[in-house]
Parts: C-alpha cells; structure tokens; sequence
C-alpha cells in the first residue's frame, strides 16, 4: 500500500520515519485532512539547499515558477504524472523540456488518445506531438488520476494539479523532497 494511501486511513505515526521531517509530516496531515487549507489562510515556510524561503503549499497561483526551478535544475530524471493534456500547458513544458541537457531522463505518464472525446483527439495528438518533439518518453496509462511529479528521485510535487493539463479550476499542490515516497511513487506507477 502505499504511503499516500495509508496517511487518508489513518493519522501519520509521527515517530515513524518516512523521510519526511516532523515538520512536512504534520503538513502532510492537515492537506489529507483538509485539501482547501490554504484557502484558510495557513502559509507555511521551509528552507531549501540555497537558504532561500519556501512554501510548501502551493495553489494554481503561485507554483510556476518554483516548479519550473525544479525542473530546469534536475540532474538525472523528470518524471511528470498527468493524466490530461492542454496544448497550453503542453506547450510551456515542452520548451523547458527542450532547454534541458539531453542526458536528463524525462518521463510523461499520461492517458491515451481513445481515452478523450473524439472530438478532442486533433488537439491530444497536437499535445502528444510537442512532447515528441522533445527528449520526453511518453507513457501512456489508461484509467488512472494521480497526478504528481518527481524530480531526481528526491523531489516530489503531489496534489490535484494536472501538471500538463486543464488548469482553470482551484488546485492544491505540495512540494516536499523524500527519497521514500518518492521510490514508493515511481513503483506504483511501473518505472521502478
């Protein structure tokens, strides 16, 4: 079972050890909790490796730009789990794709073509073909809603965003770096 699955059925054993510190655990517990905690007004803050101060709750609104960070900095692998394409949100990733060292494994998990409207299949293949115009490898995964990336094996974007989807809806992501769930993800998901 993994991790995520677990922490909706039951409160996180703090004591535990995840990977997570007891900070992001108690985090993590009141998003499960409470998806729209942002919109109460809580703002919560960590450090990152160059000392700057972050959010670790993010909204549609104000995650771009630490994403894209992410992203453009990665070393070895990008694995984005999204399970719709938009050509706008397509395109804006497949120019930083582009912008990435070729030896950077990335990976797009996605739905297949049939699994849209026919009358939306020209503009998922206009979508399908801009990440094969990069060095993204597409998966195609019928059936599933997770939506997350994974930077390097550490860094992990999870919540309701469809990283390379429709975005006009209200959205809650987090941000949070475990080697753990990270590995627990990329298994469920077939790559590991």
């Amino acid at each position: 079972m993994v991790l995520f699955d677990k922490l909706k059925n039951e409160r996180i054993n703090v004591s535990e050890n995840h990977g997570l510190t007891d900070r992001q655990k108690i985090i993590l517990e009141l998003m499960i909790e409470k998806p729209s905690i942002k919109k109460l007004g809580y703002k919560v803050k960590m450090h990152d490796k160059t000392g700057e101060i972050e959010s670790l709750l993010y909204n549609q609104n104000d995650y771009m730009d630490i994403f894209k960070r992410d992203i453009q900095v990665a070393q070895r692998e990008v694995v984005i789990v999204s399970p719709y394409l938009s050509l706008k949100r397509t395109k804006t990733f497949s120019e930083v794709f582009q912008a990435l060292k070729k030896d950077i494994n990335i990976i797009i998990i996605t739905r297949p073509l049939n699994s849209y409207k026919t009358s939306e299949h020209n503009k998922i293949q206009r979508c399908i073909d801009m990440i094969n115009s990069t060095n993204a490898n597409i998966i195609f995964k019928a059936c599933f809603h997770q939506k997350y990336t994974i930077i390097d094996c550490e860094v992990i974007w999870y919540g309701s965003m469809n990283f390379l989807g429709y975005g006009s809806s209200e959205e809650s992501i987090m941000r949070l770096k475990s080697i753990d769930i990270a590995t627990e993800l990329l298994k469920e998901s077939g790559i590991y």
